[in-house]
């Protein structure tokens, strides 16, 4: 490895100013000294990584909502971060991670910086925020309770005259917020009952939240089949909860 210093190199038809270059030295040693036999130089421009911040506890502060209600920790909602024509990401929200803020902050999610590898600052990209339930599906693609949204980004990191990175560009304000929606139809029944019913396969089972940050548990009745319909009948006496729908 050779070092890097900075120089003001003054050939022809380039700026003088300074620019990071790489160097060797070649020396032939003589009786009455040293003749210099040359210097043997690269420039080069340094390109760092794009960067984004992800926090949304700032500006607008957008949240992650679950059936219109900001999520807490005990809704088990997980996002990742996707960033087109990346080569790869590092740091911050680079894996997906479990929304796990409640109190004032439920809903809102502070990752630090994500490092986008082949994205120079300054470049324009798409990025996408994947939200979805693990408690009915291991990941987006799987998971019935989801939701995502896709905005572009002028990527932060881009390197200055002197050789230093900018701050990371905030997804807030171009991401507004996400809504999960547990999909299902609700009816009270003329017998004191009341009947969930939704399209999913079978082997979903309906679960019952009493309090917003409570936990879920298991309706007792299994889930019975309609026509392309899983359906539940629950006794209404039982008060007002958040119901869902899950995969055992």
């Amino acid at each position: 490895m050779y070092p890097s210093v900075k120089a003001d190199l003054p050939f022809r038809g380039a700026p003088r100013r300074p620019i990071p270059i790489n160097y060797s030295i070649a020396l032939i040693m003589k009786s009455c000294g040293f003749t210099l036999m040359g210097i043997v130089w690269t420039a080069f421009v340094a390109s760092a990584q794009g960067t984004i911040s992800i926090n949304m506890a700032s500006g607008t502060k957008p949240r992650v909502l679950l059936n219109g209600i900001n999520v807490v920790a005990a809704d088990n909602i997980w996002l990742e971060v996707l960033v087109a024509g990346a080569a790869g990401l590092s740091g911050g929200a680079a894996e997906p991670f479990h929304i796990s803020i409640g109190g004032a902050g439920a809903g809102l999610i502070s990752k630090g910086t994500l490092t986008v590898n082949g994205l120079p600052g300054g470049a324009t990209a798409a990025v996408t925020i994947l939200a979805w339930d693990k408690d009915t599906g291991a990941d987006f693609d799987r998971a019935t309770v989801r939701a995502s949204s896709t905005f572009s980004l002028v990527l932060g990191g881009v390197v200055d005259a002197n050789g230093i990175a900018g701050l990371p560009t905030s997804i807030v304000p171009a991401f507004t917020g996400l809504d999960l929606k547990s999909i299902f139809l609700f009816e009270r029944r003329p017998q004191n009952q009341l009947r969930f019913s939704s399209p999913m396969p079978s082997g979903f089972s309906l679960q019952v939240r009493e309090v917003i940050d409570g936990p879920w548990r298991p309706v007792d009745t299994a889930p019975g089949v309609e026509g392309d319909l899983s359906v539940v009948e629950v006794p209404a006496d039982r008060g007002s909860g958040f119901y869902r729908w899950v995969r055992p």
